[in-house]
């Protein structure tokens, strides 16, 4: 009878261990400004954590940046600001339950005309992810 509820005890152990739903998904941005960018004034980086990068590598700055959600439908799992200071670092961190596969960044410079203002990276689901963000003169990018 003892080795019964011990055989028992153990099989539902391993039972109730695949119970447990897929890991968060970690993604640290470290975003450095270099002392030329913008002109030499603040930018605000607006964050997006995609189910995939697909329509927001084709849409538009203002689309994106005053109505992201409506923009980006059931694709947007959530967004961050940044603030960006000429020749300064920020970092942002957020641990997601959902699963995103897609960093996307729009970045609010002066002149939207000639800038890069848009960036996006794959990333792996279920994982901690360390993201870069460079801004630069009027260009946007992730590494």
């Amino acid at each position: 009878m003892r080795t019964r509820l011990m055989l028992l005890a153990a099989a539902l152990l391993f039972a109730l261990a695949g119970c447990n739903g897929p890991s968060a998904t970690t993604v640290n941005i470290s975003a450095a400004g270099s002392a030329n960018m913008n002109g030499g004034a603040p930018v605000k980086l607006k964050v997006f954590y995609l189910k995939s990068a697909g329509n927001f590598a084709s849409a538009d700055f203002f689309a994106l940046f005053n109505k992201g959600s409506e923009t980006l439908g059931d694709n947007l799992l959530g967004t961050d600001d940044i603030q960006m200071v000429p020749g300064r670092t920020a970092n942002k961190s957020r641990s997601l339950a959902t699963e995103p596969t897609a960093v996307g960044i729009v970045a609010a410079f002066r002149d939207i005309g000639g800038a890069k203002f848009l960036a996006v990276r794959r990333i792996s689901p279920g994982q901690e992810n360390n993201l870069k963000v460079i801004v630069s003169g009027n260009s946007v990018s992730i590494r």
